[in-house]
């Protein structure tokens, strides 16, 4: 990170076109993370029944340039940006771009609780402590879009 070229992260929205498999989608998100390694991104991306939430965070001409391929990307459709922001740190800095195949423990360091609140269907209060503001929205709509519970 440069000082002309700060933290930047940009969550979005969209539609897969077609519904991937879910080897196909690591295959996927395997050649993704080393691409966004290489280009120093960091983020995470929820997929569920063709939904994508998505938040990409790294250097500002990085994460935008990326941002304006994904809008352009076949494969999406309905791109919606919810969130765009300079950030003083990174939200993910363990994941290149993580996803349920990532192991338990890392996503829990970076989502404490998270992967618990899916798997008992109920997203709390409590589980959103600690978090950005960013990142609570980004897990609020998550929740909204597979309809989790909220208390």
């Amino acid at each position: 990170m440069t000082e002309c070229n700060p933290l930047y992260q940009i969550i979005y929205i969209s539609a897969a076109v077609h519904s991937f498999a879910e080897h196909d989608l690591e295959e996927l998100l395997r050649k993704t993370q080393i691409k966004n390694k290489e280009r120093g991104i960091t983020g995470i991306i929820l997929y569920v029944e063709g939904n994508i939430i998505q938040i990409i965070e790294g250097e500002k001409t990085v994460v935008k340039a990326l941002f304006t391929k994904i809008e352009s990307d076949p494969r999406h459709r309905h791109v919606i940006l919810m969130a765009k922001q300079p950030i003083s740190k990174r939200d993910f800095p363990m994941f290149s771009m993580g996803f349920k195949p990532a192991g338990k423990e890392e996503f829990d360091d970076s989502i404490p609780g998270f992967l618990d609140a899916v798997a008992r269907g109920r997203l709390a209060k409590k589980d959103l402590e600690g978090l950005s503001n960013r990142v609570k929205i980004f897990l609020t709509a998550f929740a909204a879009t597979t309809k989790l519970e909220m208390d």
